[in-house]
């Protein structure tokens, strides 16, 4: 199966600038959370918003942060159309932090800004293992910026560059960010961009949603979003969202996911899908997510998860591929008894008896002092003895007399 709905019109295209982005990358080192070459946003794409006061800057509201007396800068991990992303120590916690700022022209965009406050409200408002985590919000003399938790493991897309990924593991690291969706979604926020450059993994291989600056909430989305904006990442987009970012929704990043799942397990890129290339049960739940149609697809984060996992069940994929009733044990199958296995049948529902014939009739003999007919039981002795003559077939009648 091929999904060419990602291929654009020419007016799309021309809608992009030629293909032009909003945030063009000149340099990044490991991939950070940029907003790289392919990412398109509205809050990029212009500076006619640029603040008309220069002896206000417009982010005067933040407060203001002296870097160098808490954070010891080590390096630049990355540098954008935007701004940057710097490696620094908190010398008093100990610890590796990210910071993220926006630089030059762009910091006296107001949309701009805006973005970069929205990014900071929404992961501030989550709390979850699977989404980077902010730790302070401010500006000082260079413009706004981001205090983030620093992750050491690179981001998806690196390790991506070394090959697809086995199928469990891509399925581990989808689950896991849709337990963080999930939080996302529950808290009205929208991402709007997920893709592998936007998820950062730990060094022990947990990934973390970053990079909510096109994130969009459901209270109030402050007039960011024109309708019919184009905002996201062309080949990571649903078609709603490339229609008109205000129709974006859960679903729409959850096609997202779907989407950079799908390169995960194949290598190959989502421009084009060919779900033929995905194991059988997870093409037909990558497939329902991957629907044009939002309403197809499964509604929440945790359904889409349920049922990933289950397509990778082993034991489930093997039981429902054979509809072959269990090997009946023979062992089990009741046997007719044998006539050399008669005697010891008989000997064994005798023994439950409590007393045979003889043993009832000498009992009653020495309780009852009637030795008179003591000749009757002599009679049956003799009886027995004959019997016994008569080989094993006799044996159900001798156990019956003792």
């Amino acid at each position: 199966m091929t999904n060419d709905s990602q291929q654009q019109p020419d007016e799309f295209e021309k809608s992009l600038g030629n293909q032009a982005t909003g945030a063009d990358v000149s340099r990044v080192d490991r991939n950070m959370s940029l907003g790289d070459q392919s990412t398109t946003g509205d809050a990029l794409s212009s500076l006619s918003d640029l603040g008309s006061d220069p002896g206000k800057p417009i982010d005067s509201d933040l407060p203001l942060i002296d870097l160098s007396t808490r954070y010891e800068i080590e390096e630049e991990l990355g540098q954008g159309g935007m701004g940057a992303v710097l490696l620094a120590t908190d010398r008093q916690l100990k610890r590796k932090v990210a910071i993220k700022r926006i630089l030059g022209s762009m910091a006296q965009s107001k949309t701009a800004l805006q973005r970069f406050i929205t990014e900071a409200q929404s992961i501030a408002s989550l709390n979850h293992s699977n989404i980077v985590q902010v730790y302070e919000f401010g500006r000082d003399a260079e413009g706004p910026l981001l205090v983030l938790e620093y992750v050491d493991g690179g981001s998806l897309l690196d390790k991506l560059k070394n090959g697809k990924l086995e199928v469990e593991e891509a399925v581990d690291i989808t689950c896991q960010l849709c337990d963080g969706l999930s939080v996302t979604h529950n808290h009205g926020i929208v991402h709007r961009d997920i893709k592998p450059a936007n998820i950062l993994l730990t060094e022990d291989g947990v990934p973390k949603l970053t990079d909510f600056g096109l994130a969009r909430q459901d209270t109030a989305d402050h007039g960011q979003t024109q309708a019919g904006a184009v905002l996201g990442t062309i080949d990571f987009m649903p078609p709603e969202q490339r229609r008109d970012a205000t129709a974006a929704d859960a679903r729409s990043d959850l096609w997202s996911l779907a989407a950079t799942t799908y390169q995960m397990i194949t290598g190959s890129s989502p421009k084009v899908i060919r779900l033929d290339q995905l194991p059988g049960n997870l093409a037909t739940v990558i497939g329902k997510m991957l629907d044009d149609n939002p309403d197809e697809r499964y509604a929440t984060a945790e359904e889409f998860s349920c049922d990933l996992r289950k397509a990778i069940d082993k034991k489930q994929i093997a039981q429902e591929s054979t509809n072959d009733p269990p090997p009946v044990d023979d062992t089990t199958k009741e046997k007719a008894p044998s006539d050399t296995s008669a005697t010891s049948q008989f000997a064994d529902q005798a023994s439950q008896q409590s007393v045979g014939i003889v043993r009832e009739f000498w009992d009653f003999l020495r309780h009852n002092k009637k030795w008179w007919l003591l000749p009757i039981l002599i009679v049956l002795l003799l009886v027995t003895g004959l019997v016994l003559l008569g080989g094993t077939t006799a044996a159900p009648f001798i156990y019956t007399l003792f």
